[in-house]
């Protein structure tokens, strides 16, 4: 059997009568998670025995790794003796090891029992004169998560025990809070002689020296007031505040212009900033890819909170929309019933599932599912991927090639007969050929159009650099000339 019991908040004097007793019992082996902890003082003054496993906090590159370790021994022992296992506070606050021992005990068929205790918590709520009923958002500062945070919620960050700790949780509560916001440092709470509590700017966390493993912090809600303004366009987030903004662009106290748009009248926009994200990954600025890619999910939230407004769908819906499809299309890796050996088998099975939800959809066509809008040579690629995986394509390239010498006679007998339509016609298909010899060749054709264009700019800036050189314009030479300062360009 296993006793698990708290070593209390840190004075001796917050050790419940059992825990006493059962620390007491000399037919109980007892082991400590640490004894760094100030109620050891009275273990040793009472000649209890001991043995602690600070030893792996040595040689151990985790906290993590300590805590299974510990546990793994403490049940190995279970085997032969009666074991008392003592860790800090209350067993079931914040102490993962203990957590890890009731799990591994159950598998293994050993009995535990956890006995309750005072935790640090309940003593710095009365050093604080604070309620926890009022409303108190406690987290631990090692796992800090700024998008968790909240200003109109009092906030108590347990376990700041080192200085990197108090300056990581520094700069993670700026990024909610304003440096200067008022925050309360409370070390060795309830501990008669050793308790401090101290109010500072929270610029000023890492800057103290008496920080240590009883020490927290505690953050007060709305000590600056926010002005109206200010509270419709705040956010625990920097999504959340970006919708909230979106929202409050488009009330009545907001911008006429925002007010005025529809998803019609903005969605070119969609298009514009999506060609601009792809110029910025291209030119490898990521400073520039922030800024583009805002400016993108901008046009997101504008058609999320325009469809909001009429009850249609909201932007949390659309997040939602598409983690769930997420997870329905990659069954390989969150159910795990089946397995892909590389990329390409993931694309297959993307289309596959994919087919299969277009055709509970019960679309008129297989093809009818690709967008008119989309720029014409991502859905001819599109189209062509998508009859394709049902079969209807080439078995070798040769058919291709064989396809672009037809094209190619049909453009020039057009061509030769004047006839516009025609012209029109044969174009679209050969470059409709030209795309799907690009899907066999598996080069992007946007990619290798826009290389071309740059290609061609490049040269042509070249000769215009030139002709200037020269005080003459393009219309002094002939294109003979111009093409003899072409073929110099492509040299050098």
């Amino acid at each position: 059997m296993i006793y698990i019991i708290g070593l209390g908040a840190g004075s001796e004097k917050h050790l419940t009568k059992e825990t006493i007793e059962i620390l007491s019992d000399k037919s109980r082996k007892l082991y400590l998670r640490t004894e760094i902890h100030p109620t050891v003082d009275f273990l040793k003054r009472e000649n209890i025995e001991y043995k602690s496993f600070d030893y792996l906090y040595e040689k151990s590159e985790s906290f993590d790794e300590i805590y299974e370790e510990a546990v793994n021994k403490i049940l190995e022992y279970a085997e032969k003796d009666q074991i008392t296992y003592a860790v800090p506070g209350n067993p079931v606050i914040a102490e993962k090891s203990v957590f890890s021992m009731l799990k591994k005990a159950r598998e293994k068929n050993i009995d535990v029992k956890v006995f309750s205790a005072l935790s640090s918590l309940e003593v710095i709520y009365a050093a604080l004169e604070v309620d926890p009923l009022d409303g108190i958002l406690i987290m631990d500062a090692a796992n800090l998560n700024p998008a968790r945070l909240n200003r109109n919620i009092s906030t108590l960050l347990v376990q700041v025990y080192a200085q990197h700790i108090a300056s990581e949780t520094k700069l993670a509560l700026m990024e909610v809070y304003p440096d200067t916001y008022p925050i309360i440092v409370v070390k060795a709470a309830g501990i008669e002689g050793q308790e401090r509590i101290e109010e500072i700017p929270l610029y000023q966390l890492d800057r103290i020296d008496w920080i240590d493993h009883l020490t927290s912090v505690f953050i007060k809600s709305n000590q600056f007031p926010l002005t109206d303004e200010e509270m419709e366009i705040s956010g625990n987030t920097g999504t959340e505040r970006l919708i909230n903004i979106v929202s409050y662009l488009r009330s009545p106290d907001g911008c006429p212009w925002d007010r005025e748009q529809t998803p019609a009248s903005i969605k070119k926009h969609i298009i514009e900033e999506a060609y601009e994200v792809i110029e910025a990954i291209e030119l490898e600025d990521q400073d520039l890819l922030k800024e583009e890619l805002g400016d993108l999910l901008l046009q997101v939230v504008l058609q999320a909170q325009m469809a909001s407004e009429t009850n249609i769908f909201d932007f949390d819906e659309i997040a939602e929309g598409i983690g769930d499809k997420l997870v329905r299309r990659h069954p390989h890796v969150f159910k795990k019933n089946m397995e892909v050996k590389d990329g390409e088998d993931v694309k297959n099975l993307w289309e596959k599932l994919k087919n299969e939800e277009t055709d509970k959809k019960k679309q008129e066509s297989y093809l009818s599912s690709i967008p008119r809008a989309l720029p014409s040579i991502l859905r001819a690629e599109k189209v062509q991927r998508k009859a394709s995986s049902v079969g209807f394509d080439w078995t070798t390239i040769s058919g291709v090639f064989e396809k672009i010498w037809e094209e190619q006679a049909e453009l020039k007998e057009a061509y030769d007969s004047n006839d516009k339509e025609a012209i029109l016609e044969e174009v679209g298909d050969m470059f409709f050929t030209l795309i799907n010899f690009s899907r066999w060749a598996k080069v992007d054709p946007e990619e290798a159009l826009t290389k071309s264009t740059e290609k061609f700019i490049h040269r042509f800036q070249k000769i215009e650099k030139s002709i200037k050189g020269q005080n003459k314009s393009f219309k002094d030479f002939s294109m003979e000339e111009l093409e003899e300062m072409w073929k110099k360009a492509k040299i050098e």
